[in-house]
């Protein structure tokens, strides 16, 4: 998904593929403080995503991995910024709001803090989006971007079918037109 991504002009970013099999320890291509995803498919647990420090949390991490089966992970930097979460429906819906100002899934949110509501350019955000969810075929989708201090956006994660939390009823509208569109041919 991330080489998809980047293939199609996202802002990512940087980030490291990377067996679980091996050891951190004397890898000069790993820096800290880094987030470490399970590598084979989205995150369901808490523990397919983590925060770390340094070479023995990160190892700690990939032990948990291993024991999980779990072959790869994507090692990716941490951005200083206001995390957002967004969500969308094809191209007629769109929701993004500050995580930190409201209840968290697993509180990895509160490593970056309170939201300053650094200002960015939300058309650009869904521009953004709109090109992820083409490449990746999705036309329900969510995720989560890094506002740095300058405004810069990098998207941090993407994926399909999400909880549409503090919005479901109006995406719950959105995904029925949606599906009416395509069973009537009307797509958009």
């Amino acid at each position: 998904m991330a080489e998809k991504l980047k293939g199609a002009g996202i802002p990512l970013p940087e980030s490291l593929l990377m067996e679980t099999g091996c050891s951190l320890k004397d890898s000069s291509e790993v820096s800290y403080p880094c987030w470490i995803k399970k590598g084979d498919g989205y995150a369901q647990t808490k523990e397919d995503v983590c925060f770390v420090n340094n070479d023995n949390e990160a190892e700690k991490v990939f032990a948990d991995l291993r024991k999980r089966k779990i072959s790869s992970a994507l090692l990716y930097e941490h951005l200083e910024g206001d995390l957002i979460k967004f969500y969308g429906v094809g191209t007629e819906f769109f929701y993004w709001y500050y995580p930190s100002l409201h209840e968290s899934k697993f509180g990895l949110e509160a490593i970056n803090g309170k939201a300053k509501g650094y200002a960015f350019d939300e058309k650009e955000l869904m521009d953004h989006c709109a090109k992820a969810s083409s490449s990746l075929q999705l036309l329900v989708f969510g995720g989560d971007a890094v506002i740095s201090p300058e405004g810069e956006i990098r998207i941090i994660d993407f994926n399909d079918w999400p909880s549409f939390g503090p919005c479901q009823d109006e995406a719950a509208k959105a995904i029925a037109q949606l599906i009416m569109d395509k069973m009537n041919g009307n797509d958009k």
